[in-house]
């Protein structure tokens, strides 16, 4: 899986992307909602690589996390890629974030990744393909 990871903070976006790396997923990095919204859509020279799943914080200076959710929203390019809302904020702080993005999964940031990667597992299980053929037997 293709996971792009949003936190304004480098050392936790690592400490993330090392886990999911270790998971054997496909990790890039972006530490601004400014720098998301910009990557997918081509601007900065990296072009356009929709990943399968967005992990992003939602304290972020600037661009924060629902505000990157709404202009996302906006992009039918992008629209549709589910978004794991981590956060050292609490549930009742976003709320109105996860009102607006049914699709979007609270994922409380801890310092422990268990919940955080199975999340991520919930999601991949979600959004793989379905296998044809299979039947049970």
């Amino acid at each position: 899986m293709r996971i792009l990871v949003v936190d304004d903070d480098p050392e936790y976006a690592e400490f993330v992307s090392a886990h999911l790396k270790k998971a054997g997923h496909q990790v890039d990095v972006q530490h601004t909602g400014f720098g998301v919204v910009n990557r997918l859509a081509g601007r900065g020279g990296e072009g356009r690589q929709r990943p399968d799943l967005l992990v992003l914080d939602y304290r972020m200076p600037g661009l924060p996390g629902d505000a990157v959710m709404d202009m996302l929203s906006r992009r039918p390019e992008v629209r549709n890629v589910p978004v794991l809302l981590h956060t050292c904020a609490e549930k009742s702080v976003v709320q109105h974030a996860l009102k607006a993005h049914p699709s979007a999964v609270f994922v409380s940031k801890t310092g422990n990744v268990a919940p955080l990667l199975e999340a991520v597992r919930s999601a991949d299980r979600a959004h793989r393909p379905r296998l044809s053929g299979t039947s049970a037997g």
